[in-house]
């Protein structure tokens, strides 16, 4: 189950040389431009992310479960709270295409008694001549409103991996709209997903990975919205949490704060660990998926247990989450993220899920933006997403 070890073992070097011969990509993540620092815990978001107008494309359907029907092209169906999930193609299109893009499409979703939020989905493929393996779907930090930009994309492209970066457009992105906390929001990107999977991967392996906000948002998709029914292998860098109630309140509980402070010491020794809650930024996310009651940050009378029941390890898809799972995270990452993601393997392999992790010496939060996370993170994806 070593997804990690094995990746590294077996492509790290051949890697290197790769993406030497390759070289940077032509439009670098700059200052602005994909996940930025913000708040102290990797959390801001930039726009700047190209130029050039995109327009939406994309047809056919996506099938899920439950009923419901979309409208327009690129329909999707699914499972919601007593309400349809649906995909639609946004007439207007994109924002905006970076000008390495192949195509941008534009897409309405709706699921989950959330509010309907827009997304722009920007499609890199590889060059006609080269074997398509699989499409890989990268989400950037913090609210997701940023494009990821990974710093190693040509090699994604290089050896047959058609990549595509999800942004959404609303200000607080996937967290806005919700009215009962992420696991309800992030309902979208399942619905993404299964979309992706009928238009753009219905033959080929279809994989994920998420930093930061990205890895929040991708986990609480495997364990509470089905996802990975369609996932072929998930990757979660530098996040997320296990408990909703500890990452919001985790330093007025009883018992985390040592808790955490043993999982530093005897797991992570060399973690630059310097909180085990969520800094501010974050907190002011998560509120927003709660509506006009800013549960994260002010639980109120039996708010705790409301936050903890909306845990990603309360989640109901665990009971059949069978994608294979790696976790990375960062031994120069300052935030909580290490106990807490540590504590978030713990328990998904308790359930029975199959998971991984590794922390990385010498990576910090924006994990690709350092060489080992880099490379790391191409070597986990060019060889564990396969069909399984």
């Amino acid at each position: 189950m070593c997804h990690i070890a094995k990746a590294l073992l077996r492509a790290l070097a051949p890697l290197a040389v790769l993406l030497a011969s390759i070289g940077p990509l032509g439009c670098p993540a700059e200052v602005g431009e994909g996940e930025g620092e913000g708040e102290g815990e990797g959390e801001g978001e930039g726009e700047g992310e190209g130029e050039g107008g995109g327009e939406g494309e994309g047809e056919g359907e996506g099938e899920g479960e439950g009923e419901g029907e979309g409208e327009g092209e690129g329909e999707g169906e699914g499972e919601g709270e007593g309400e349809p999930e649906t995909v639609t193609v946004r007439p207007a299109g994109c924002v905006q295409t970076p000008r390495q893009a192949t195509r941008c499409e534009a897409l309405t979703v709706t699921c989950g008694g959330a509010a309907p939020a827009d997304v722009d989905l920007v499609v890199f493929e590889p060059a006609a001549n080269i074997e398509r393996r699989g499409v890989i779907v990268f989400g950037s930090g913090g609210a997701g409103t940023g494009q990821y930009n990974f710093t190693a994309r040509n090699a994604m492209l290089a050896e047959g991996f058609t990549v595509i970066d999800r942004r959404w457009r609303e200000e607080d992105g996937w967290f806005t709209g919700g009215t009962d906390g992420p696991q309800q929001t992030a309902c979208r990107l399942g619905a993404v997903l299964r979309h992706l999977k009928a238009t753009e991967a219905p033959t080929t392996p279809l994989c994920a990975t998420g930093n930061s906000g990205g890895s929040a948002e991708l986990i609480y998709a495997l364990t509470w919205a089905d996802a990975g029914d369609v996932l072929d292998y998930a990757l979660a860098t530098s996040g997320p949490f296990h408990r909703l109630d500890l990452a919001c309140q985790g330093d007025a509980d009883a018992e985390w704060p040592d808790q955490c402070l043993a999982l530093i010491e005897t797991r992570c020794p060399n973690c630059d660990t310097a909180s085990c809650q969520a800094g501010g930024g974050i907190i002011s996310l998560l509120d927003a998926s709660f509506g006009e009651t800013p549960r994260c940050s002010a639980p109120g009378d039996g708010g705790i247990a409301i936050l903890e029941a909306r845990s990603p390890i309360n989640g109901p898809s665990i009971a059949t989450l069978d994608t294979p799972i790696d976790l990375l995270v960062g031994e120069l990452d300052n935030g909580p993220f290490a106990p807490l993601v540590i504590s978030l393997h713990d328990a998904l392999q308790t359930a029975g899920v199959d998971v991984a992790l590794a922390t990385l010496p010498a990576s910090g939060h924006e994990m690709d933006q350092f060489d080992e996370g880099r490379d790391t993170i191409a070597a986990a994806l060019l060889n564990n997403c396969v069909a399984r």
